[in-house]
């Protein structure tokens, strides 16, 4: 498993690298990526808020059901 190219993280998900966060899935309006969670990562969660000079704080459980509620394809899986 890898993280996307330069140019792919740019085109769907408005990232640069360096700032891969989990709040960029709401730029991929085509719905095209699937965000991947560790089953592990449980409570309050620090974040990029798109760009990596600061960080947001949330609760794993709301994140996830956001990204959700906003038909999201996520996966929790067990690494």
């Amino acid at each position: 498993m890898s993280f996307a190219s330069v140019d792919d993280l740019s085109r769907y998900l408005g990232v640069s690298k360096g700032a891969v966060t989990p709040l960029a899935i709401f730029n991929n309006e085509n719905k095209e990526v699937i965000i991947i969670f560790d089953n592990d990562i449980q409570g309050e969660i620090g974040v990029h808020p798109m760009i990596n000079t600061c960080s947001v704080f949330l609760d794993s459980y709301d994140l996830k059901k956001l990204i959700i509620d906003e038909g999201y394809q996520l996966m929790d899986i067990e690494i």
